[in-house]
This record gives structure tokens, sequence and C-alpha cells, in this order.
């Protein structure tokens, strides 16, 4: 079970993660380009920030 604030996990693409480099402390995973998400789960952009990605519940 993932527990996030209510708007899932981050995901960034590469250019966005260099970017925001210096400001991030924690762990970094690669998800190699055309994997799917499990079933339940959807990658969504954020529309407020090009090049960041939420990893979010299909339904709740």
């Amino acid at each position: 079970m993932v527990l996030a604030n209510g708007k899932g996990v981050s995901l960034f693409n590469l250019q966005e993660l260099q970017r925001r480099e210096s400001r991030m402390a924690g762990w970094v995973w690669r998800i190699p380009q055309g994997t799917s998400p499990p079933t339940g789960l959807a990658v969504r952009p954020d529309p407020a920030s090009p090049g960041h990605f939420f990893l979010c519940p299909v339904s709740l």
C-alpha cells in the first residue's frame, strides 16, 4: 500500500530530475521507458510542473 498526501508518488523525467537534483534528498529509482504501471495505478502529468508526474491509484 502506498500512502501519500492524496496526490500520489512523485515521478520526474530525466531533465527535471537533473534540474532539481541539488534540492532533492533520498533514493532515486529508474523506471525503464515503456514500463506499464501495475493494475490499479496510473501515471498522471502534473499540469503545474512540466517534467513532473504522479503515480496515482486509478480509483479511490
